[in-house]
């Protein structure tokens, strides 16, 4: 290679914008004859020269009799502002003609410099903070930048000749990649999410859902071949496919949370360097989401829910009395036809009948049968779907406005009955999907006494669960199935009213409340509670949501 130029050295070519010469550097990562070693050994040259701050006296010594223009651009003379901003504006025009790729991040303590180097991703190039040997972060001038970019550059250059020379000495050809295709890297991006920290399960089980629709429709092409027209066209043929309600498309929200899935792993693809570009960014337009006022019940419906709430627990104790009295008799039954049977097989007779749900082995000693009947599932279903605190339950959406996994999540020491507090907040059940979701929201009387009964009949204490699945211990699966119970009961289905009331229509009808309620102010009188304070309770940074969503509160009488 060829000997190192000085960059502070009025000789060095190109060194007002790069430090170390942009010649110099492309000749040594491209000069032959070169080894491997050679080529690193010009690397480390190129990466250990110092850097130059404009500005610093340090390089007057090489134009001591230069005239003052010059002694001024080189820092032996104070420059003005005007001068250092030309300086600044030129070196940059400098820095785009030569491609170099410089980013700015400004903070709160300053702007730094990052450089693009995800053209070298194959020797190890990525997005990187241009730091001098030493400093703790990225630097704040952009000459210093420009040299640290092009001693990165060179590096990497190098590298990548030392690694084509050494294959070319072995005689060994390059390995041929293969492309990267969608159905693992989707898979592998999946697992490296569910690894992060505060990514709930219910997140991962959606993006899975999603990945597993755009495998079935797209295929597993590479995702170099993933543009933004294949896309448009999987968009108008999936608005057109038939939706999981009867007689309606697939909904415009299912598309976007399936193109939402995509574009967060196809931002991580641009990260790692796979693609130059975000293909579902660049789509020219995507399915609108139509904007519906939100559902929520009358003061009037949702007494009358919570009425056959109460109902519907007085029926599911009775059902499931009498489901434990039938398995009780039924493993009864087949305890005495499995003794009588083991009875006769001892005394060698030959059993009529059909063939025994047990296998019994020589020491008589009984086996049960692998798997389970149809009964049996449609029981345990039915157990899960029919929970015996449907009362408490739903009452707990209405006076708390939680979301239907921060309810479901709730455990018993989450409510404190001495402050009046039901705290909402991560734990081993679940997580937050923020952390400003975290909050503590009122414990209504009314409230309070229905879960002091609840948790009196369930036995429950501590960090057990407040509504856990009678089925399997854990949380509720289906909570729309126990909502959608109670709301035929109440006559409130969508079969009545013509409108669907989800777990989240429980949230806005707490929301609605809310803002019709009066509060006392300090001077006496009442005032009609802010949207800020609602917003606060249901877990927003701000209230713009609120006066988004809850328009039709506001004007409503208190």
């Amino acid at each position: 290679p060829a000997p190192i130029v000085d960059p502070r050295s009025p000789d060095a070519p190109n060194v007002g914008l790069l430090g170390v010469g942009a010649e110099a550097a492309e000749h040594a990562a491209t000069s032959a004859p070169i080894t491997p070693a050679g080529a690193r050994s010009a690397a480390e040259a190129l990466v250990s020269v110092p850097a130059v701050r404009a500005g610093t006296a340090d390089a007057t010594r090489h134009d001591a009799g230069a005239p003052p223009r010059r002694a001024r651009r080189t820092g032996a003379l104070p420059a003005s502002p005007s001068a250092k901003g030309s300086a600044q504006e030129s070196a940059k025009a400098g820095a785009k003609r030569s491609g170099i790729k410089i980013y700015r991040r400004v903070r709160a303590t300053g702007a730094f410099y990052y450089g693009d180097l995800r053209a070298y991703a194959d020797v190890g190039g990525g997005l990187e903070a241009l730091k001098a040997p030493g400093a703790k972060g990225a630097t704040q001038d952009f000459a210093e930048a420009s040299a640290l970019y092009a001693a990165r550059e060179a590096f990497y250059r190098a590298e990548r000749a030392a690694r084509a020379a050494g294959a070319a000495s072995t005689g060994a050809a390059a390995p041929a990649t293969e492309p990267v295709r969608l159905g693992p890297f989707l898979a592998e991006h999946l697992r490296w999410k569910a690894a992060r920290p505060h990514v709930r399960r219910g997140t991962i089980a959606r993006d899975e859902h999603c990945a597993k629709a755009l495998i079935q429709r797209l295929g597993n092409p590479p995702i170099t071949a993933v543009t933004p027209a294949v896309l448009e066209a999987y968009v108008e043929r999936r608005a057109q496919e038939p939706g999981v309600r009867r007689g309606k498309t697939v909904a415009a929200r299912s598309i976007r949370a399936e193109l939402h899935t995509l574009s967060h792993a196809m931002r991580r693809a641009v990260m790692l360097g796979l693609i130059p570009s975000n293909p579902v960014r660049l789509m020219m337009s995507k399915p609108p989401i139509p904007t519906e006022e939100a559902v929520y019940l009358t003061d009037e419906e949702a007494a009358r829910l919570l009425a056959a709430a109460a109902e519907e627990d007085a029926y599911t104790a009775t059902f499931l009395e009498t489901l434990a009295e039938r398995r009780a008799a039924r493993d009864a039954e087949r305890a005495d036809r499995d003794r009588r049977r083991a009875e006769q097989a001892a005394l060698g007779r030959r059993i009529r009948g059909r063939p025994p749900r047990r296998t019994v082995t020589a020491a008589g000693a009984a086996h049960p049968p692998s798997g389970g009947s149809a009964s049996a599932c449609q029981a345990a279903a039915s157990i899960d779907d029919r929970v015996p605190f449907a009362h408490a339950l739903l009452a707990t959406y209405l006076y708390t406005g939680g979301r239907s996994e921060e309810v479901r999540g709730l455990l018993v020491r989450d409510i404190d009955f001495v402050r009046e507090r039901v705290h909402i907040r991560h734990n081993t059940w679940r997580k937050l999907k923020r952390d400003h979701h975290e909050r503590s929201v009122q414990l209504w009387p009314a409230l309070a006494e229905v879960l002091r009964a609840h948790v009196a009949v369930l036995g429950i204490a501590g960090d057990d669960l407040l509504f856990p699945s009678p089925a399997t211990g854990r949380m509720l699966d289906r909570p729309g199935k126990v909502l959608a119970r109670c709301l035929e009961r109440a006559r409130l289905s969508e079969r009545h009213t013509s409108r669907r009331v989800t777990p989240h229509s429980l949230r806005h009808t707490f929301a609605t409340a809310l803002l019709q309620t009066l509060v006392p102010i300090a001077g006496g009188g009442w005032a009609v509670r802010s949207s800020f304070d609602v917003a606060k309770q249901l877990g927003h940074r701000s209230s713009k949501l609120v006066d988004d969503t809850y328009g039709h509160a506001v004007d409503a009488p208190v």
